[in-house]
């Protein structure tokens, strides 16, 4: 007997999970609450002509997430650009995604580096599994 999964939500993720577990050994339902799937990308026609949404950069470092994502959407590599974003309270750009070190020169670091170690715990979970599945 097949094992049964449910996916809520047609979006990106969604989508992404179904196609990754595609295979004979489950049963997969999707469901989503828009008549299509991809949530906020997708292509619509006005007027005849095509409207497309949806994420404008897909950021990662890891090679074998871009690559699996190159084969069924092609992607542009965006290597040559520098990606940031403003944070207005303390008047400073920092590197888009944060990275760890980018908290290192803000105002407030002290109170973010105590919420982290709260949940480091957490994200060291996490870390193990994405370094198990990734």
């Amino acid at each position: 007997m097949k094992k049964k999964i449910l996916i809520i939500g047609g979006g990106f993720a969604g989508c992404a999970m179904a196609h990754q577990l595609n295979d004979k050994k489950y049963d997969i339902t999707l469901v989503d609450k828009n008549n299509s799937l991809g949530a906020g990308v997708r292509t619509s026609f006005y007027g005849g002509h095509p409207y497309t949404f949806g994420p404008r950069h897909f950021l990662t470092f890891n090679k074998k997430v871009f690559n699996y994502l190159n084969k069924i959407v092609p992607m542009r590599l965006c290597g040559d650009h520098q990606f940031l974003t403003y944070v207005e309270s303390d008047n400073e750009f920092y590197n888009y995604p944060l990275h760890y070190d980018d908290v290192k020169k803000m105002p407030d670091k002290k109170k973010i580096f105590k919420e982290l170690n709260k949940k480091k715990k957490y994200f060291l979970k996490i870390q193990k599994i994405l370094r198990t599945t990734g």
